[in-house]
């Protein structure tokens, strides 16, 4: 895929020539922020995706790298006033600061939906994940979380399903064999 490194926003759009259509696969984007500026001064101009214009954003993959930049995000979506869909299904989220700046909401309505279904963050995703869908410990070095699917007790939950499985506590040991024989016994 494509690598872009630049000051500021790698993938971008104006929110006065909307309505835009983006969608990634994949490919590495560093918003590289002018170390000269006042922090915080342009907060949400400092991110790698700047996505204040109507449309759709569709992330399926890739690198979004803004750990350099005094106040940084990886994902900027400055206005409420606009009408954008972000869906976010994987990729790997880097930032100095929290991975998503979400501007304050004007008037009596927000026409911004993100939905996060897949990928890995520096920063915990958990106010915009996908039903059914949790933040967790993540397993790739250099990021604190990764968007899985919900699990309790080592049981997928599956929407409209109130089937209960036992689990099977033959290859279990120690506290995981305890813990599931109450369940089972639940």
């Amino acid at each position: 895929g494509p690598s872009v490194t630049t000051d500021y926003n790698p993938i971008g759009g104006n929110n006065n020539t909307s309505p835009a259509t983006i969608t990634i696969y994949g490919g590495t984007y560093t918003a590289d922020a002018d170390a000269n500026r006042t922090p915080g001064s342009i907060e949400k101009l400092d991110s790698v995706i700047y996505a204040p214009y109507n449309g759709t954003l569709t992330i399926y993959g890739g690198t979004f790298d803004s750990t350099s930049g005094k106040v940084s995000h990886a994902l900027s979506l400055p206005y409420s006033t606009v009408n954008l869909t972000v869906n976010v299904y994987g990729g790997n989220f880097e930032s100095a600061g929290s991975n998503i700046y979400y501007g304050a909401v004007s008037g009596s309505t927000d026409g911004r939906k993100l939905t996060i279904s897949g990928g890995y963050f520096t920063s915990n995703p958990s106010d915009y994940l996908a039903s059914g869908k949790v933040a967790v410990v993540s397993d790739k070095d250099g990021y604190a979380y990764m968007v899985d699917t919900a699990v309790a007790d080592n049981v997928k939950v599956v929407a409209g399903d109130t089937t209960v499985t036992e689990i099977n506590t033959d290859s279990l040991t120690g506290t995981a064999k305890q813990d599931a024989e109450t369940a089972n016994d639940m």
